[in-house]
């Protein structure tokens, strides 16, 4: 009876660290599509027309969603070719074709929303997180697609994370992409970083699956990589391929159950 109820104590444990990840992970979800709405509004602020070459009307939309966004490092609007034929803030560099891109192609090719995971820029060096909607014009046709660049660096992502009080003790939360990048923590110095899981994470965010994992690289302490083993509570976002990890270190988490085995 002892021992069941140790082990009922260690699951009650991990299920409150799931549940964590799993709000989290639902703000975070409610964030981006409150900005993908954002992208869609331009559609629907009749100002879209490649064809008279006045790009004004365009540039004020751009400019009404940039305002109000989470796109900190510009939106633009790009064709069927994948050619960016505007962007606000205007930036010279930016006016390339993006087609290379897997995450652009297929927002243009298939006209559905997408979200990238983190994109190295070849020309600037810079790291973005790209968002893209299919733009339609007056008539209601799709010409291209209209995007968003976001800096994850100046996310506010990572603003809200940081203002997340869970009473579990010694804990780290971030957000990581397909590729097991950190999109968003907690932790600034976190951000951009490899969470290195030889792509287990990475699969569990491809299948959608959550669960409990160990991690040895020690996050959770002020000097990681001190030896210290952390408990990982990974759920996968639902609408986007990322995840979120909820980690603290093994001694945190299963210290109730220790008491427990002591008494």
């Amino acid at each position: 009876v002892s021992y069941l109820r140790v082990q009922a104590s260690i699951k009650r444990s991990y299920e409150d660290r799931i549940a964590m990840a799993n709000i989290i992970g639902k703000y975070i979800e409610h964030l981006i599509e409150e900005n993908l709405t954002r992208l869609y509004d331009i559609s629907l602020s009749d100002r879209v027309d490649f064809r008279d070459k006045d790009w004004e009307p365009e540039r004020a939309a751009l400019k009404a969603a940039y305002e109000y966004s989470m796109f900190t490092d510009g939106l633009f609007l790009v064709d069927l070719h994948g050619s960016v034929l505007l962007t606000y803030p205007y930036r010279e560099s930016g006016m390339v074709n993006l087609l290379s891109i897997s995450h652009v192609a297929k927002a243009v090719t298939e006209r559905k929303p997408v979200i990238s995971n983190v994109y190295t820029e070849e020309t600037t060096g810079r790291k973005v997180v790209f968002a893209l909607v299919p733009l339609k014009n007056r008539d209601g046709e799709v010409v291209g697609a209209v995007g968003g660049a976001v800096n994850p660096t100046n996310s506010i992502m990572s603003r809200v994370l940081q203002t997340v009080q869970a009473e579990a003790a010694g804990h780290y939360i971030e957000v990581i992409d397909s590729n097991e990048i950190v999109v968003a923590s907690d932790k600034p110095v976190r951000i951009l970083e490899h969470h290195d899981h030889g792509g287990a994470l990475g699969k569990m965010i491809k299948d959608r699956k959550a669960g409990i994992k160990t991690c040895p690289h020690g996050f959770s302490q002020t000097r990681p990589g001190g030896g210290t083993q952390d408990i990982l509570a990974f759920v996968p976002l639902q609408t986007v391929p990322w995840g979120v990890i909820f980690g603290q270190s093994e001694k945190e988490i299963l210290a109730p159950a220790k008491q427990l085995t002591r008494n």
